[in-house]
């Protein structure tokens, strides 16, 4: 076979890092390369697109002799084949695991034709038939014969179509014990096939494919060379077993090659899987050293002869090949040509291609990979959504698994912190599980793989580690937990289930405010993500209207969301959905929630339009606004013949001034008050700083017998907590700061019933904390762990803020380690306490390296604020020249400064004498809006009276 490939020069550029630049290639034009199978002899097409005649791939290899009788195996998946000759299979047995499903085939992925029209070796022949395989797919049988014909290639099919063996056997007919050539006398020294894979899982799975085939008497004709094992054993084992055939990760095969221990100067054959992926930054400066080195004979340049360096072949392979991979094809390797099934093209005529479907102004690249992804979906899918709270997606995934009696199910998530604990929850509730992710060692992530082939998982929870090259076959449900971040990482997760033919389903899990993301990615993939349900154990399909219904009373009477209302409410007019009295007045309160009446009495009036007559709950929601038209409404109501309840007057007691005396007035009229009248009374009397009345109110409640809540406490204890002022608490009759008033009104909370949330114990930390009683405030905290009451992000913040403020920075990095260890995620606000009191006290250093390290690692964005922080400190420092690069930095993440920004910078350059560079910030400040604050403008006039500035910096600064 005359295989070789001319190795060029290429650069990554930084701005667009998965496309290679060629700075410079040679090509010989006397070189007879490839002369048997040159494209230029092709049978023109209208769509440029050639077939297998065409480039001499045709079947011209003699049949083999024996009985042409198909034969089924026991145990394998291989449909009934049509009237073709097909070699005899011998008797050999596939174990088989009894207890999972048998597989459901879709026969026509599969073309008529038998290896063994494909040129095969006899022994490779041999090893398939006995590994369970007799007829190739449509993408086998256009590879195999164009790579065993000497073409580079690129070969693009969708996941699951058998891309491995379509590489695989065209090598394995050329080098190793399977290609029946005869075996040089000379001791192999060098490889002879580099296969690169972006994860250890997909290198370690290549590696069990290409054992397969060779037999246990040559399994050490493979090496695997992947990250996460031991270095120093693989390096033994390339001295003791020179393989001919190297599988391995970028890292590790680049690591390896630079300590001179692998030589792939003669290598013959390399192949990227996963190109794409590959192609990535992470991967830029290894997968640079491969190209560049395998293949390539020691000594020779850049523009040496041809035959001074090695005959390379390159292969790509990836269910998705956007543009920029063919682009990069084309600068290392010779005339490729681009494999898709039966349909063979060379690169030179392919050109970028705008999608069918574009919702958003996009890149040609982004187009073009969102064009490859559509093909790279397998065929026997079946797309679906479900809405679930984020809380309540776990169940749903349970409901999911028994509604479709899914065995092998693989879950998808996008963080790995968060696999634990839905592994947690799915065991508690009896489902065998498992999660795979980065952190696990090499032996834990191939003992999960192993249980979940086998069976014994039915549930696999990952991240997206596993969306790319993940082989189970039996795989039969696929769930997104958590959106992809873009259609292309769709079809990967999808992938996973409906390989070789097989029937596949794929759920996502997702939540009220997300449903557009999946009509998103429905336009962009050109499928039907149909809405689903699960009922009673079953999977059923809801109708859009009845489904958009049902959304809107959830969305009000349950999450509050009321911007999705109106979202769904348009959906509704969109679709010709018809509006009822029920959706009508869902409306209404959404519009009244958001302060927006004037909507609201537009919506009124529609329905009255409409011939429909508005109810109580109806009129109830209308009187949430100022008294004249809240009087009004209640009167109105009556005209209607609707008769107002406690609910009606709740609103309006919390709105108006004088609240008591219509309390008055609709206990005069029979209205028996309930615990909304009296929360919403109670908090008006709060807002307006008159806790004794509230109190009194709330005394005269508990003597009629009516239950109070915990939100009638927080009111009042956050009333006295806002006041702060020493006067005689008449009601519990002590001479204290009004923030212990709140401390004994918190303690009557369990004397009642009830229990204190994390809302009660949260204003009285911040309380304590404010008037500098740290030990108490930490001694409450303490409390609320111990009584159950979870503290959050909010509750952690407030305690911070105070152990900064009086210096306590250890105490303060001890909690900030507890949120990391409960899994909690802080926020960039609780990062901001910190650095701010680290800089407080000095220690601006420390401060940098939360800063430049810790967010980073954590994953966690600075903002605004945490710059300014961070610029001031170093201001404060001396560091003037630093916060000048950090200011610059600032712009360059995209992050606008703000006024304290400005005049931060502004004071610390007129203190260090940079009155130019203050100008200049000034002006700047003045271009976006910001004005100088009371800092700057006394600093300003300090210096004019000392003379150090003149009154034209007045002028130009006022």
């Amino acid at each position: 076979m005359a295989a070789a490939s001319v190795s060029t020069r290429f650069l990554v550029l930084l701005q667009d890092f998965s496309a290679f630049r060629k700075i410079s290639s040679w090509r010989s034009a006397a070189t007879n390369y490839h002369r048997q199978s040159r494209l230029l002899c092709h049978v023109a097409k209208g769509d440029g697109s050639l077939t297998l005649a065409s480039l001499e791939l045709g079947n011209n290899s003699p049949r083999r002799s024996g009985k042409s009788k198909a034969t089924k195996l026991e145990g394998s998946f291989v449909p009934e084949m049509s009237q073709g000759k097909v070699r005899a299979a011998t008797n050999y047995k596939v174990k088989v695991v009894k207890e999972k499903k048998p597989a459901d085939i879709v026969s026509p992925l599969f073309s008529a034709k038998s290896f063994e029209e494909l040129g095969l070796p006899d022994s490779l022949l041999d090893s398939l038939e006995r590994e369970g395989f007799s007829v190739p797919t449509d993408v086998q049988s256009a590879a195999v014969p164009a790579i065993i014909k000497g073409h580079d290639a690129v070969i693009q099919s969708y996941t699951g179509s058998g891309k491995t063996l379509a590489y695989l056997l065209p090598i394995l007919s050329e080098i190793g014990p399977l290609s029946g050539k005869a075996k040089s006398s000379e001791k192999r020294a060098e490889i002879q096939a580099m296969i690169v894979a972006p994860s250890r899982e997909l290198g370690m799975q290549i590696v069990r494919e290409v054992e397969k085939l060779l037999g246990p008497d040559h399994r050490r004709m493979v090496q695997q060379l992947v990250g996460g094992a031991n270095r120093m054993r693989q390096e033994e084992a390339l001295k003791k077993n020179k393989p001919a055939i190297v599988v391995g990760t970028p890292g590790r095969i680049a690591e390896i090659s630079k300590s001179g221990r692998l030589h792939t100067h003669g290598c013959r054959f390399l192949v990227l899987d996963e190109v794409d992926e590959l192609l990535s930054f992470n991967f830029r400066e290894d997968i640079h050293r491969i190209i560049e080195h395998v293949g390539r004979r020691a000594g020779a340049g850049p523009k040496g002869e041809v035959d001074e360096r090695a005959n390379r072949q390159t292969i790509l392979v990836s269910a998705t090949v956007p543009f920029s991979v063919i682009r990069a094809a084309k600068s290392w390797s010779h005339e490729p040509v681009l494999v898709q099934a039966n349909k063979i093209t060379p690169l030179d005529t392919v050109q970028p291609t705008a999608p069918a479907i574009s919702l958003t102004p996009t890149t040609s690249e982004a187009n073009g990979q969102i064009q490859t992804t559509i093909q790279s979906l397998p065929p026997a899918l079946k797309h679906f959504y479900c809405i679930s709270k984020h809380q309540h997606k776990v169940d749903a995934l349970r409901r999911c698994v028994h509604a479709l009696d899914a065995q092998s199910v693989i879950a998808f998530m996008n963080h790995s912190k968060q696999l634990k604990d839905v592994v947690y929850k799915l065991e508690a509730r009896g489902m065998s599980c498992a999660e795979l992710h980065g952190n696990l060692g090499k032996l834990g992530r191939s003992t999960v793989l192993k249980k979940f082939k086998n069976g014994e998982v039915r549930v696999l929870v990952t991240n997206e580690l596993s969306a790319r090259g993940l082989d189970v076959a039996e795989c039969d449900l696929v769930v997104n937990l958590e959106l992809p971040t873009d259609a292309v990482h769709y079809a990967h997760r999808a992938g996973r289930t409906g390989r070789l033919g097989r029937k596949g389903t794929v759920v996502t899990v997702c939540e009220e405010s997300q449903v557009f993301i999946v009509k998103k990615m429905e336009k962009q993939l050109g499928l039907p993500f149909e809405y689903c349900e699960f009922v009673d154990g079953e999977l059923v399909v809801t109708e859009e209207d009845k489904a958009i219904i049902s959304r809107l009373f959830s969305a009000v009477t349950k999450t509050k969301q009321y911007e999705l209302v109106l979202s769904l409410c348009k959906q509704m007019e969109l679709q010709g959905i018809a509006h009822s009295i029920y959706t009508l007045s869902i409306v209404i309160n959404c519009f009244c929630r958001r302060r927006k009446l004037g909507f609201a009495f537009s919506v009124l009036a529609k329905m009255l339009k409409l011939g429909y007559e508005p109810d109580t709950f109806t009129f109830s929601t209308l009187v949430n606004g100022k008294v004249p038209e809240a009087v009004a409404l209640i009167d109105r109501m009556v005209e209607h013949g609707c008769q107002p309840n406690a609910c009606t007057y709740g609103p309006v007691l919390n709105s108006i001034f004088s609240a008591l005396s219509l309390f008055n007035e609709m206990e005069a009229k029979g209205i028996e008050a309930n615990v909304v009248t009296y929360n919403s009374l109670i908090s008006s009397f709060c807002k307006a700083g008159r806790w004794d009345d509230g109190a009194q109110l709330l005394k005269d409640m508990i003597t009629r017998g009516i239950a109070s809540d915990v939100v009638i406490f927080n009111a009042l204890i956050d009333c006295l907590v806002k006041e702060r002022k020493l006067k005689e608490a008449e009601e519990l009759h002590c001479k204290a700061k009004r923030v212990d008033d709140g401390m004994k009104l918190f303690r009557e909370i369990s004397l009642n019933g009830l229990v204190a949330d994390t809302i009660t114990y949260s204003i009285l930390i911040q309380g304590f904390c404010q008037e500098g009683k740290l030990n108490v405030a930490k001694e409450l905290f303490q409390e609320m762990v111990s009584v159950g009451a979870r503290p959050n992000t909010v509750t952690y913040g407030i305690l911070l803020d105070g152990l900064c403020d009086n210096g306590e920075l250890e105490e303060a990095l001890e909690i900030l380690d507890k949120m990391h260890t409960s899994k909690m995620d802080p926020g960039i606000g609780v990062y901001n306490i910190i650095i701010h009191g680290m800089c407080n006290a000095r220690k601006v250093d420390d401060a940098w390296d939360l800063f430049s390290s810790l967010l980073p690692l954590k994953g966690v964005k600075a903002d605004v604020k945490t710059y300014t922080i961070m610029i001031a400190g170093l201001c404060n420092k001396g560091s003037l020249s630093e916060a000048d690069k950090l200011f610059k930095k600032m712009g360059e993440d995209g992050i606008a400064p703000d006024g304290c920004t400005y005049n931060t910078l502004i004071r610390a350059h007129l203190g260090g004498s940079g009155v130019a560079t203050s100008v200049e910030l000034i002006e700047e400040m003045k271009r976006c809006g910001f004005a100088a604050d009371g800092s700057t403008m006394k600093m300003v006039i300090d210096m004019l009276s000392d003379g150090r500035l003149n009154k034209s910096f007045w002028s130009m600064l006022s």
